[in-house]
């Protein structure tokens, strides 16, 4: 037997073993510290960094993407001392830092503790905004930084200067959609960019000393914070009028926030029923999912702006050009189209694809006649609601349904509707159909009815589809299917806008409640009309309905009232937003009446006339097409809410005060008086009236 025996032959160890150990174990201690030390190192350099910027932001530049995030609606509060450069140039250097470090540390404390963000310190301002880079309800956000304001302004109240003394602060509050993303290589920053960032700044400048400004939109959502109730009062100048004078607003309400309470539990649970989370995020719980973009595409879009503002732009000269404008909007939509059928991400066009949509945009802005209201400049504006529109109705899932022969897609949808909006008036003479029918117009012998909508529709369709567009055309259409449904697209939406025509509004208007009556009665009869019309519409389009079942054809009737009533809220968008842009339009709607009556000035009578037959459209078409799309989208919209809201204020406007609206009007024309001018008279008379706010 052999016995295996493992050990010291002397049963004695070597002598450098225990120095060895000793070594080792010294080594893994000072190892295991310079580990330990490049951790706590690496860990406050990241908590630095993350107090500079937000944690996804960083996570998004170590991946080597592009920091773009899109925010529907944001709180932002500025603020200043109030006479800081006097106080600066009677301080040292050192006490300017002094002063200022006092007041942003104890800022930052109360920042954080009501959890919002602090953007950055200019100077003496400071910004925060809630509501970004950590998304939650609009009515939470707006709490948020009001309670900081409040907590901020207590501060500075009770806050002593390191040398002794105090200082008084002034703020504002505004709400909105903004775009938020880093920008720069070297010391880059988290910034935030859109019209709420000027807003905001805007009410802090025209606040008063040791006050806080909130726009009416901010103080809409704060009266339905989920946990405070909020003091506000309603700002009045010295003539007791209701707002202030802001640049580039206008006469504009707003409210003062005095402080705060708890709410009582009872009225929690009020608002918690009466202010649903798809409610106080404007999302429709319908049917048509138009917009399922990318957030790496944002920065390429027209950045998201309030309802109430879009196409204001168009009025400014610094502005980019408006065939930009809608260029750029083509190309998301169209990049959107792209992307959906390859699952790419791409944000912008090929070259030659870009090269030729800009052609195209060219080429149709000079297809429009040189007047006054139906001209290539009403167009964009009519584009870029229809963009708006389209947005406001982006979680509405009907339009995922399929149809049989037909390539229908949310992308498609949306760029064929984007096309129409921005065609719908080519070569538009500034003259009624009934005008042409009555001169004998070559167009009045071409086509039987919609005569100029007609004519619109075939020049767009022939120039898109037989003008030098290849690239284009090749980028849009993958299969005949897409091309043809696309052009029936826009017929259908373009169609809808001849509003002169009984004929028309009435078949539109019965495929509306056929459509719509079906979702509140199983009605065999209404079924059959629904399928009556989705046979005449797929039939004037070389299309057929054989192949449609029974819901297949409700469905499709249903998303083509829906577009429909997009197009004509679209067309009209300016009689449901501000009071400026409904006055802007309107004057340029009366001037082209006029030149078409050859007449110099509208008499007294007319000038009565005038008025009465706005507040008698408002009456009989936008408030009833108004409220049809509220219903469509649901009672709890906020969106839609705010359309019907503008369209009633601009309606009750020209009921109180359109025969001296009109007056002004007919003055500006005979004293050939610049339109600017002409419109800010109008805007002065109207702004001591209470009116909407353009914010709310």
């Amino acid at each position: 037997d052999w016995t295996l025996t493992a050990g010291y032959l002397d049963d004695t160890r070597p002598t450098w073993e225990t120095p060895a150990i000793v070594a080792v174990v010294l080594a893994s201690a000072l190892i295991s510290a310079l580990v330990l030390s490049t951790l706590l190192k690496n860990q406050q350099h990241k908590d630095l960094l993350y107090k500079m910027m937000p944690k996804g932001a960083i996570r998004k530049l170590n991946r080597g993407q592009t920091v773009v995030e899109k925010y529907s609606c944001v709180t932002i509060f500025f603020s200043d001392i109030v006479g800081f450069t006097s106080m600066a140039g009677e301080m040292s250097p050192v006490d300017v830092m002094d002063m200022l470090n006092a007041l942003y540390v104890e800022f930052d404390k109360i920042c954080k503790k009501h959890e919002c963000y602090k953007v950055e310190t200019i100077g003496d301002a400071y910004m925060v905004v809630g509501g970004a880079p950590d998304r939650c309800s609009r009515a939470r956000a707006s709490e948020k930084v009001a309670m900081f304001a409040l907590e901020a302004m207590e501060c500075v109240e009770n806050l002593q200067l390191p040398k002794g003394g105090y200082i008084n602060i002034r703020a504002g509050i505004a709400s909105g959609p903004v775009v938020a993303g880093v920008v720069g290589d070297a010391m880059p920053r988290y910034c935030l960019f859109g019209d709420t960032v000027n807003f905001a700044s805007r009410m802090e400048s025209t606040s008063k000393k040791n006050k806080i400004q909130v726009c009416d939109l901010t103080k809409s959502l704060l009266t339905m914070a989920p946990s405070q109730n909020f003091d506000l009062k309603e700002r009045r100048d010295d003539k007791n009028r209701s707002g202030t004078m802001v640049k580039g607003k206008g006469w504009t309400e707003t409210w003062w926030l005095t402080g705060s309470s708890f709410a009582t539990q009872d009225e929690v649970l009020s608002r918690a029923n009466e202010s649903n989370d798809s409610q106080i995020h404007g999302m429709v719980p319908l049917e048509l999912s138009i917009s399922s973009r990318s957030d790496n595409l944002a920065e390429q879009a027209p950045v998201e702006q309030n309802w109430a503002f879009i196409g204001q732009d168009l009025f400014n000269s610094q502005s980019d050009e408006p065939s930009k404008l809608v260029t750029n909007l083509l190309e998301k939509r169209l990049c959107d189209l792209m992307n959906s059928r390859t699952g790419s991400t791409q944000d912008s066009l090929p070259a030659d694809v870009l090269g030729e949509l800009q052609s195209l945009v060219n080429k149709i802005s000079s297809l429009y006649n040189d007047v006054h209201f139906h001209n290539f400049e009403h167009a964009c504006h009519v584009t870029l609601s229809m963009n708006g529109l389209l947005d406001m109705f982006a979680e509405t899932p009907n339009m995922k349904s399929t149809y049989p022969g037909l390539s229908w897609s949310n992308e498609l949808v949306a760029l064929a509707m984007v096309f129409a909006a921005l065609t719908h008036d080519i070569e538009h003479l500034g003259v009624t159909n009934k005008m042409l029918e009555d001169q004998g117009h070559y167009l009045a012998k071409r086509y039987t009815k919609s005569i100029a909508e007609s004519n619109s529709i075939d020049v767009a369709i022939d120039l898109l589809l037989s003008g030098d567009f290849s690239c284009l055309r090749e980028a849009m259409f993958k299969s005949q299917n897409e091309k043809h449904t696309f052009c029936m697209l826009v017929r259908v939406a373009v169609t809808a806008t001849d509003i002169a025509s009984k004929d028309n509004m009435s078949k539109c208007k019965e495929l509306s409640e056929c459509a719509y009556g079906i979702n509140k009665v199983d009605n065999p009869e209404t079924s059959k009309q629904a399928g009556s019309h989705a046979v005449d519409i797929l039939a004037a389009n070389d299309l057929g309905a054989s192949q449609l079942t029974t819901a297949q054809q409700v469905s499709f009737c249903q998303n083509c009232s829906l577009l429909q009533q997009l197009m004509q809220v679209a067309d009209i968008s300016h009689c449901t937003q501000s009071l400026e842009l409904c006055i802007r339009w309107n004057y340029r709607l009366y001037k082209e009446v006029q030149a078409r009556e050859t007449l110099e000035v509208f008499q007294d009578d007319q000038c009565a006339n005038w008025a009465k037959d706005n507040v008698g459209f408002f009456d009989f078409y936008i408030v009833p097409l108004v409220s049809r799309l509220c219903q469509v989208s649901g009672p709890d919209s906020i969106d839609t809410a705010v359309l019907s809201a503008f369209t009633k204020d601009n309606r009750n406007q020209w009921e109180t005060l359109g025969k001296e609206i009109t007056e002004i009007m007919a003055n500006g024309v005979a004293s050939g008086e610049d339109e600017e001018a002409t419109v800010q008279s109008i805007l002065l008379k109207c702004s001591p009236s209470k009116k909407v706010s353009w914010e709310q």
